[in-house]
């Protein structure tokens, strides 16, 4: 088995990729086949075979880079007494279809007793830290549970804003900064927040963390009202739950609720990109504009299109059908058999 890394090239005869040059260690091969599914999260093969893509914000503005890591041993009830105690720290009760008070929110997440919360930038305490330079410029601090048992949790808050991610120089040489960060963030958490006064740094994150680089323009493109108003679709091949989410620069942050805490649908041509016959793209790069890319960027919404991209090529090269006459149909039948999830959310 042979581990490729990047894309270097392709070859392109009348719209039709006939293989892919890529990158392994120390050699370089050329990959043919039928049917190709770009999930480089860059759209690396659909824009070095000619399909159109954006890239970022007219002016050239990028969300930020970041990198996530871990701290362990810390004292969850105290945490969540905390947040009980001050919720003005932190976003709770955000969406209007939740009807309660940050006060009521905080409650239920503390007999929960699951620490999942994030520090708002303009709370007291965050806001505090950054002004006296004890903390960077940041519009969160987002704490997910990873073992209750280990009492580990993830944090993700570190940013790095003006680098476009496709230049591997300038993403390599984020990763500097991006430890700064982290070491001041786990200092503030033990030195500002009760519950981690115990608590240790337990590990990186692999690789540095990317939002956004390009964006295929495919046959649909999913627009952010097609996102918010949780629209629903009959060739829907995957769906996505999370709010419109634009980060920027410093403690720059958009974001908006879906209708009614809803869903939202992604047709399956958001994962054919024009000008190209035999290929599909999955995952960070698919049609959508930027805006709506924020809410689909999701690693679930990501690994949901890998899925649909996987389910339509093997049909393809099965029934030898082309891309644009497989019967999305057909794709969702199969889809549903597997267990995705496709209907029965509002």
């Amino acid at each position: 088995m042979l581990l490729y890394s990047v894309c270097n090239d392709v070859l392109v005869e009348d719209g039709q990729i006939r293989g892919v040059f890529v990158n392994s260690k120390g050699s370089q091969t050329l990959v043919t086949g039928d049917v190709f599914i770009d999930c480089t999260g860059d759209g690396d093969i659909a824009a070095a075979a000619g399909a159109p893509y954006e890239i970022g914000e007219e002016t050239g503005e990028l969300q930020p880079v970041s990198i996530v890591f871990k701290m362990k041993n810390i004292n969850s009830e105290s945490f969540l007494t905390f947040i009980k105690n001050h919720p003005e720290n932190f976003g709770l009760g955000e969406n209007p279809y939740i009807g309660k008070t940050k006060s009521e929110c905080a409650l239920e997440l503390f007999k929960q007793g699951i620490p999942k919360a994030f520090f708002v930038h303009d709370g007291p305490i965050m806001k505090k830290a950054i002004e006296s330079g004890e903390l960077y410029k940041s519009s969160m601090i987002a704490l997910g549970p990873i073992s209750m048992d280990y009492k580990e949790i993830s944090v993700n808050s570190t940013r790095i804003a003006g680098i476009n991610a496709i230049d591997v120089m300038s993403l390599s040489g984020t990763l500097y900064e991006l430890v700064e960060q982290v070491d001041m963030c786990v200092n503030f958490l033990k030195k500002r927040v009760p519950g981690f006064e115990n608590a240790e740094f337990s590990g990186l994150a692999p690789k540095i963390g990317v939002r956004e680089t390009r964006r295929i323009m495919g046959d649909y493109v999913l627009t952010v009202d097609d996102v918010l108003s949780a629209k629903k679709t009959s060739d829907a091949i995957a769906k996505g739950a999370h709010e419109m989410d634009l980060h920027g620069s410093e403690t720059a942050h958009e974001r908006k609720s879906i209708k009614d805490a809803g869903s939202f649908d992604i047709p399956f041509g958001c994962l054919i990109p024009q000008n190209v016959e035999n290929l599909l793209i999955a995952g960070r790069c698919i049609s959508s504009t930027r805006h709506a890319n924020s809410a689909a960027r999701l690693m679930g919404t990501c690994m949901a299109t890998g899925q649909a991209a996987g389910t339509a090529a093997a049909i393809c090269v099965h029934d030898m059908t082309k891309v644009r006459e497989l019967p999305v149909e057909k794709i969702r039948k199969i889809l549903k058999e597997q267990g995705a999830i496709l209907e029965g959310t509002y």
